[in-house]
């Protein structure tokens, strides 16, 4: 059966996979250019690949569900269980590995970038009930993208901080 939406999911696939090698890219510019790898940057880049990555599969799963011939219901409440809770597991470890790589709390614009992650989050697992059932559909595309384009907005910020400290404070710690 063809899934309503099925092309735009495919084409968030595919900027969402191209966001995790965009991530790939930066993180390798940035020693090569001499930035000191410390193991914050290891934990952040995973954290910007795990959220390309989320989408990436996001957007794979109801054309897969629908595959099985399921309702397309039963396809967007399976679809927004599983991604709601994925992006509700990774969002809400990421303080306590930033807090490991570092010693230090997680300051508050990326306890907002958190935040902002788990409420998408909810809000899949809410659409799941199908408090609106004809937007299900309208409600998982929106989630999906949504969380993309925080991760974008949240990658930007984090490069700016990554460049700041490459120019005034080679090899110390930076904020994010």
């Amino acid at each position: 059966m063809e899934l309503p939406g099925s092309g735009y999911l495919f084409t968030l696939a595919v900027l969402a996979i191209t966001f995790v090698g965009f991530t790939a890219i930066v993180v390798i510019l940035r020693q090569s250019a001499g930035g000191k790898f410390l193991p914050i940057d290891a934990v952040v880049a995973r954290l910007f690949m795990v959220w390309g990555f989320t989408v990436t599969y996001a957007a794979m799963l109801p054309i897969v569900l629908a595959a099985y011939d399921l309702t397309p219901a039963a396809v967007w409440q399976m679809s927004s269980i599983v991604s709601g809770a994925f992006l509700l597991v990774a969002n809400a470890s990421y303080p306590f590995l930033r807090r490991r790589a570092t010693g230090e709390a997680t300051p508050m614009h990326v306890q907002l970038h958190v935040i902002f992650a788990l409420l998408t989050g909810l809000v899949l697992l809410l659409n799941a009930l199908e408090p609106f059932p004809r937007a299900a559909p309208a409600i998982y595309l929106s989630a999906t993208t949504v969380y993309l384009v925080h991760a974008s907005f949240a990658f930007v910020q984090h490069f700016g901080f990554m460049l700041e400290n490459m120019t005034t404070t080679r090899g110390r710690r930076h904020r994010l």
